[in-house]
């Protein structure tokens, strides 16, 4: 939610070259950025001007699971976190 109580979604698709790409949608962010920090995290980053305003980290844990932190910011500079895990079906 923005800062009226508005529900916003960040949607985007890039390359994670650690370059920040222009948004499509101003109202919601400025820019996005994705980058490896290592070949088993992805992170990716939403900024709103110079502040990131939404952060998200892709951990591969095993060969089966995967970790999804997303860090969400306010305009007083407050966050709330969510986190997600995953396993790989078995067939």
């Amino acid at each position: 939610m923005d800062e009226e109580g508005k529900e916003f979604e960040v949607e985007y698709q890039t390359v994670p070259d650690g370059q920040r790409k222009k948004y499509e949608n101003p109202q919601v962010a400025d820019e996005v950025m994705s980058e490896f920090e290592s070949e088993f995290i992805l992170n990716s980053y939403t900024f709103k001007g110079e502040k990131v305003i939404a952060f998200a980290s892709r951990i591969i844990e095993s060969e089966v699971k995967m970790k999804v932190i997303q860090r969400f910011f306010t305009a007083e500079g407050k966050h709330f976190d969510n986190i997600q895990y995953y396993q790989k079906a078995a067939l």
